[in-house]
């Protein structure tokens, strides 16, 4: 599951999606088994209205990890990555997250 090489995002799309979660989870969706770095995140995730960045980006990050499923790495994961680098290796989802948000009566759509 981690990717072979370290390859780095080019990625420079706004996302307009309507709240941080979904703008991260779209980031990662376009870049997987890319490295996305911090600030890549935060531009990411900035408020398309307003500008402004998000003050809880890092519980913001973990949200697709836990309330969604998805697999997205750390340093603590690959060695390979720098502080503050992260990569999605693949969009599957681990079904046991799915089925907790069917039960809490949440969406499991994608983006």
């Amino acid at each position: 599951m981690i990717p072979k090489s370290k390859i780095y995002s080019l990625d420079t799309a706004e996302y307009g999606q309507r709240s941080v979660p979904k703008r991260i989870e779209a980031l990662f969706l376009d870049d997987i088994g890319k490295v996305v770095t911090r600030d890549r995140i935060i531009r990411a995730a900035r408020d398309p209205k307003t500008g402004r960045d998000p003050e809880n980006r890092h519980q913001r990050l973990s949200e697709p990890r836990t309330d969604h499923g998805y697999t997205i790495l750390s340093r603590r994961d690959w060695n390979e990555l720098g502080v503050q680098e992260y990569v999605m290796p693949t969009s599957e989802r681990r079904p046991e997250a799915e089925a907790v948000q069917r039960l809490l009566g949440g969406s499991v759509e994608t983006r």
